[in-house]
């Protein structure tokens, strides 16, 4: 049972790469992206929309307009945050298989697409190296109950949080954090500008 329980911890910890790669959360590529964005678009963007009194000489449109372009730049921070998740389950199309495929299913399809994509054979294809490390990394993890259950349940961030590489939980709300004081502040503006 020793051997088999290293062999999981093996797995999941193979996941730390692939998850470290991929990123996730915030728009423009975490905090970092996320006040860039908002200094260089979202700040600018309802500034500009408020102080266009010649082509809206209404105040109160102004605000509305001002109101309707975050909401549209928050809409925009869900999809991408959306794409993200929904980006997250790309290892099952990685594999060609199905969600509710069982062990066998993925060993097969591994089996199938190892023989299929392997750079040795696609030597005139310039992406097979990656198209291969790929399918390889979704198997890693499919493969492994462990990390295919935190993996169906969680996604990248749960395969972080088990391997302990970072602190999921507390940078997803220190930057939650600092984007709603952005958000705040920008709100702050609007309102003493009139």
């Amino acid at each position: 049972a020793e051997p088999a329980a290293r062999g999981a911890d093996e797995g999941v910890r193979a996941e730390g790469d692939r998850a470290r790669r991929l990123g996730h959360g915030a728009m423009l590529g975490g905090f970092g992206g996320s006040i860039v964005f908002n200094s260089l678009v979202v700040y600018p963007g309802t500034k500009w929309i408020l102080s266009a009194k010649k082509s809206v000489p209404s105040l109160r449109r102004r605000k509305a307009l001002a109101i309707l372009f975050l909401a549209m730049v928050g809409l925009l921070s869900v999809g991408m945050d959306l794409i993200q998740v929904l980006d997250d389950r790309n290892l099952f199309r990685n594999l060609q298989v199905s969600r509710t495929a069982e062990d066998r299913d993925v060993r097969t399809a591994y089996q199938r697409l190892a023989k299929e994509l392997h750079p040795d054979r696609n030597l005139d294809n310039p992406d097979a190296q990656e198209a291969f490390v790929n399918m390889k990394e979704s198997y890693d993890i499919l493969a492994n109950p462990a990390a295919r259950d935190v993996y169906d349940r969680w996604g990248f961030d749960g395969l972080r949080w088990l391997l302990r590489d970072e602190d999921v939980l507390s940078q997803g709300l220190f930057q939650l954090g600092i984007t709603y004081v952005i958000w705040f502040a920008i709100t702050i503006l609007i309102t003493v500008q009139s």
